[in-house]
């Protein structure tokens, strides 16, 4: 029975993953470009190891993102695919992380199948997948960080592993350091926590992880970029005290600052239902605290949901200023990764105590898959608009409440 459960649970990744990749990869080669993508193109293609031209940095962030996409042009040669490829990959694989992170906590891995098909839908997701950016690797080694933390309160070792991982991640985005919070917040609201904060392992590794977050932040410092928001204004805006919506917005719908409709390829967001349901798992969650690893998955929500409502540009001074904005809604986006987990956990729950909740389970799973077919196929530029002789433009003029 084991090994049925085991092989129909490797069956269902399996389709999983290759619907995340199928997604992620349609329309790739005729995508228009955002504002960042040409600037990250052109440090790409200065990248040469036989004349060793190695840049240190991709656009405005470190520079692991650039050369995992140079791998992408080696393969494919200098084409949107080439360009785009690595991160399409990289974020269909993520999938497999959520779901191995959710089962690791729950011992359930139906929680974890569930939150894979979760992120393998999340617009979000799917449209940065797609983008020539550090975002999704970002996301995809901070998960593997959390995953990693998890086995080491656990377990008691592994920090060496834990300090690559989030070493690696700050290489990816500078932002990457604020995980050491939530993993320290975590630590003090638990008994073994406290064992671990008093042993010497622990602060060899908040030593270890300081010194390589200060190598990376002085570099980038001293090399900031001339003419575009270098690191220096990038700490400025990170550090403007105010009240933010943008963690509201990232679950719900950009609003005044980022027009939805023209930036839904340029700065992808995900669909408010698929936030609601999201937000609701979390609300959820607080009703049974009583278990350790959902109380580590709202500690990690929370902190990134209210750090990014609280810190961000230009903070208001007037009421006029309601809805607040300050950064960029996607800056919070680490919270989505135990919003999913909490939110598939709660799902699955409700399915098993009630018969309601078991057609409500399954239109969940419907809606999650027609709106990431929807959202894929009406890809400006793409082959089925192309098809059917219809533009991105008319389609969100006939249904804007899809947007």
């Amino acid at each position: 029975m084991i090994l049925f459960n085991s092989y129909r649970t490797s069956i269902m990744l399996l389709v999983i993953f290759f619907l995340a990749f199928i997604l992620r990869v349609y329309g790739i080669d005729t995508l228009p470009y955002n504002y960042d993508e040409p600037r990250n193109i052109k440090i790409i293609n200065s990248i040469n190891l036989k004349e060793l031209n190695l840049p240190l940095h991709s656009f405005q962030h470190p520079p692991l993102s650039v050369y995992i996409h140079k791998i992408g042009t080696i393969l494919f040669g200098r084409n949107n695919f080439g360009y785009r490829f690595m991160n399409v990959l990289i974020g269909s694989l993520t999938v497999l992380l959520i779901y191995f992170l959710a089962k690791s906590g729950f011992k359930d891995g139906t929680v974890g199948v569930l939150s894979a098909l979760f992120l393998a839908t999340n617009r979000f997701h799917v449209g940065w997948s797609r983008m020539i950016n550090q975002e999704i690797i970002y996301l995809a080694l901070i998960t593997v960080s959390i995953i990693i933390f998890w086995k080491v309160y656990e377990r008691g070792s592994g920090w060496f592993v834990l300090c690559l991982a989030i070493s690696f991640s700050m290489l990816a985005k500078e932002v990457a350091i604020l995980i050491i919070v939530p993993f320290i917040l975590f630590l003090l609201i638990d008994k073994k926590g406290g064992d671990i904060l008093r042993g010497k392992s622990f602060y060899i590794f908040l030593f270890s992880v300081g010194m390589v977050a200060l190598s990376v932040l002085t570099y980038s410092f001293l090399h900031a970029g001339k003419d575009e928001l270098n690191f220096t204004k990038n700490l400025t805006r990170l550090l403007a005290i105010g009240l933010n919506s943008e963690p509201v917005e990232f679950f719900l719908m950009p609003l005044n600052q980022h027009d939805p409709l023209p930036i839904t390829w340029n700065y992808p967001y995900m669909f408010w239902v698929t936030g609601v349901i999201l937000l609701v798992g979390i609300f959820y969650s607080f009703l049974i605290l009583n278990n350790i690893f959902i109380r580590f998955m709202l500690i990690l929500f929370l902190f990134y949901f209210f750090f990014f409502s609280v810190i961000g540009d230009v903070p208001p001074v007037l009421l006029k200023d309601i809805p607040f904005h300050g950064g960029e809604f996607w800056w919070a986006d680490v919270a989505l990764i135990p919003a999913i987990v909490l939110s598939s956990n709660m799902l699955i729950a409700l399915r098993g105590r009630y018969k309601f909740c078991k057609k409500i389970y399954i239109a969940i799973l419907i809606y999650l898959f027609i709106n990431s077919i929807f959202f894929t196929s009406i890809t400006e530029n793409g082959p089925i608009l192309k098809y059917f002789g219809l533009t991105y433009s008319k389609v969100t003029n006939k249904v804007p409440f899809l947007f």
